[in-house]
């Protein structure tokens, strides 16, 4: 896997979405988090805009498919909160439809990533997630945690980062 070239960042416009282009900035160039508003201007970056009409998860991984995107950034709720409280449909539906990975950003990120969790199984996929991750993030400590599930027990049997 090379380095990330596209980056697809989709927003309702709700307050929470908004997190997921700033996201996108910064993963896109290290100076963008204090600078996210603008991005084109500063910075020289390349950006486009684009607006679909239809089902928001179908036009947002259509569209990063068509921009050969290497990855979709999205915020973790949209305007309805309370249907969305675990993870927004939306962006639960990109999760599981798109060919490429999605971040999901929940709160605004103040530095780059400093630790990153990824859940393995014995798949072709979670080395594909593995992988990315140390492309996401070079200098980050990375945790691959698998986990096995047994009747009563709920205690973590090993951990990462010493907690």
């Amino acid at each position: 896997m090379g380095p990330i070239h596209r980056i697809v960042a989709a927003s309702d416009f709700s307050t929470r979405a908004d997190l997921a282009p700033r996201r996108a900035a910064a993963l896109s160039h290290p100076k963008l988090a204090q600078l996210a508003h603008i991005l084109g201007i500063h910075y020289g970056l390349k950006v486009g805009h684009h607006v679909s009409v239809g089902s928001a998860h179908v036009e947002i991984v259509a569209y990063a498919i068509r921009r050969n995107a290497d990855l979709i950034v999205l915020g973790a709720h949209g305007e309805n909160f309370v249907r969305d409280l675990f993870l927004g449909a939306t962006a639960s539906k990109v999760v599981r439809k798109a060919a490429c990975p999605v971040l999901i950003v929940r709160t605004a990120a103040a530095e780059p990533y400093r630790k990153i969790l990824v859940g393995v199984d014995a798949s072709p996929a979670a080395e594909d997630a593995l992988h990315f991750a140390l492309r996401l993030a070079p200098d980050a400590e990375l945790c691959a945690m698998h986990v096995v599930e047994r009747a009563g027990n709920s205690s973590p049997t090993a951990s990462c980062w010493g907690a």
